[in-house]
């Protein structure tokens, strides 16, 4: 589990949030690659997923409970007496695509949940430590400033247009 018990640290959100992107990846990849559902490499992403789940937000979270078994295939559905076995086959592959494109989306919404995360963090200017819900530095008292501040870039003066 990457969540400490005190709160997430900088290090675990970011780690976080690498390893959805990746299985984001993966299933991009997938539909990339017109993947057939009943690739092995379907049921590969399926028992990643929660594994990623779990790993970022620890067995006992809402999170894992919500995806502890993805099902990136539906279960195969017999061909009805009107339909063709092709007609059967487009209907399983595009089942698969709507999911797909399904558990993408919620993995993004669980990378936004952490990136918002990161809002919580401010830095030191001097030292570069990183706080959650502080306004100053424990180690010199510097006031903290949020986490995109960079001293080298350019700003304009009131004489830029």
């Amino acid at each position: 589990m990457i969540q400490s018990s005190q709160g997430w640290t900088l290090e675990e959100i970011n780690r976080g949030i690498a390893k959805l992107k990746r299985r984001i990846g993966e299933l991009q990849v997938l539909l990339d690659t017109q993947v057939k559902y009943e690739d092995p490499l379907v049921r590969n992403a399926e028992l990643e997923i929660p594994t990623t789940i779990e790993d970022v937000f620890g067995e006992e979270s809402r999170e894992y409970e919500e995806y502890s078994y993805v099902r990136l295939r539906s279960e195969i559905l017999s061909k009805s007496a009107h339909e063709t076995a092709p007609a059967a086959e487009q209907r399983n592959q595009s089942e698969f695509i709507h999911r797909v494109h399904e558990i993408m989306v919620r993995l993004q919404g669980l990378v936004k949940r952490l990136e918002e995360k990161k809002e919580d963090f401010k830095k030191c200017p001097k030292c570069h430590r990183t706080y959650p819900n502080f306004d100053y530095c424990l180690e010199d008292g510097t006031f903290l400033v949020s986490l995109s501040y960079d001293p080298d870039s350019p700003t304009l003066s009131q004489h830029d247009n």
